[in-house]
């Protein structure tokens, strides 16, 4: 599939429109972070989240420049800047729940995402112990949310509510 996101575009397409070529850098990202070529992952999400936040300014209540943002924080925490990419994923969550709403599917992967990431940056940090109550309460909510708005039934609460009983486990031992 690299191969075509690569080709180049044919003249009787006309010229790309830019918000094309950010979906570009969006795929072109995904597929170097499934091949494990982090630092060009890195470059496509940065350009195509920079792009994104200019194309949908924060008034167009778009969700494109939140998952552009949520995508480059997950590049950035494969590569262990969890930092940077806590801070990217925080502001996306923040803006999945002010455009889509807190039991919306996207808000509450993306509150699950954000949980992980912290649980990874308490075992190194002096503030663990705040962090790991939070990452909790998130699963807490992603579990809760998905069960209200899909049912119990559906293989994202059912997930949820496991990732919610194994952070207990883990925090117990």
């Amino acid at each position: 599939a690299m191969h075509l996101l690569q080709r180049p575009r044919p003249s009787s397409a006309g010229a790309r429109h830019g918000v094309d070529e950010l979906m570009l850098f969006e795929h072109m990202a995904t597929m170097m972070t499934n091949e494990g070529r982090l630092p060009e992952a890195e470059n496509f999400a940065r350009k195509a989240f920079e792009g994104m936040e200019v194309a949908f300014p924060p008034g167009a209540q778009d969700i494109r420049p939140a998952a552009a943002r949520a995508r480059l924080a997950h590049v950035l925490h494969l590569r262990g800047y969890f930092e940077e990419a806590e801070h990217h994923l925080r502001q996306a969550f923040s803006e999945y729940e002010s455009s889509l709403g807190q039991e919306h599917p996207h808000t509450l992967g993306c509150a699950r995402n954000l949980a992980v990431l912290l649980k990874q940056v308490a075992v190194h940090s002096s503030r663990s112990h705040k962090l790991l109550q939070e990452a909790q309460g998130l699963l807490q909510k992603a579990s809760d949310g998905y069960a209200s708005t899909l049912g119990s039934d559906h293989p994202d609460a059912q997930r949820a509510a496991r990732n919610v009983e194994n952070f207990r486990l883990w925090r117990t031992k």
